[in-house]
């Protein structure tokens, strides 16, 4: 007679499998750097720790890996370079213990143009306190959507603050006036739907005078 012991019963636990949320990649112009991309979970691991790495052809990823740890952060940041012109492919591989939790990326791609540029005004020689006539912005070609540039300088106020650019537009203007006699530095920030497509303007200056005045004659 065979005799068997008895056999507890187990249970298996199965959870509802994690996420990935990736960025909306902008349009990029060919060597212009877009910021501000983020990575994010939907949870943390249970598992020590997930690796997700990005990579592609003409492609810069920085950081181009990342490691979530079990209970840490759901979400990292990267920037994101391109040089070669055209869709390219993005491939995401995920690793480590906790990589069974998660749901399977697929590849993505984003867009790179030939990059575009900014003609900034060539600014005159002024005098302190006086406005100058309106100064032209040139866009080498009209944003796809629209592009914002905002000047600063120390002692320099410009009107407006920031000039928005929507195309088909391809030119804007502002104003400048100085309180401060000397040569200041305008430096410029590009913000909008379509900053990525442009490469970062370079620096320009603009000396300020004292008002020049004039002695009437003696008669």
């Amino acid at each position: 007679t065979l005799e068997f012991a008895n056999i507890n019963a187990s249970s298996v636990t199965i959870l509802a499998p994690k996420t990935f949320t990736l960025p909306a990649y902008p349009a990029v112009g060919a060597n212009v750097t877009a910021t501000g991309l983020t990575l994010s979970l939907s949870a943390a691991p249970l598992s020590a720790f997930v690796n997700v790495s990005l990579s592609g052809p003409g492609l810069n990823f920085t950081p181009s890996t990342f490691t979530f740890l079990a209970g840490g952060s759901t979400s990292a940041g990267f920037t994101l370079s391109a040089s070669q012109i055209g869709v390219q492919l993005i491939n995401y591989t995920v690793g480590g213990p906790g990589h069974k939790e998660f749901l399977p990326l697929e590849a993505g791609n984003i867009t790179v143009q030939a990059a575009r540029t900014f003609v900034m005004p060539a600014y005159p020689i002024m005098a302190n306190g006086r406005e100058s006539q309106p100064l032209t912005v040139t866009a080498s070609t009209a944003p796809d959507a629209e592009v914002t540039i905002t000047p600063t300088g120390t002692s320099l106020t410009f009107n407006p603050s920031s000039l928005t650019i929507t195309g088909p537009a391809t030119t804007g203007s502002w104003t400048v006036q100085g309180s401060s006699d000397g040569t200041h530095t305008v430096t410029y920030a590009i913000n909008g739907t379509s900053r990525f497509l442009y490469i970062q303007p370079l620096d320009s200056s603009i000396t300020i005078i004292p008002v020049k005045t004039c002695t009437p004659p003696v008669l």
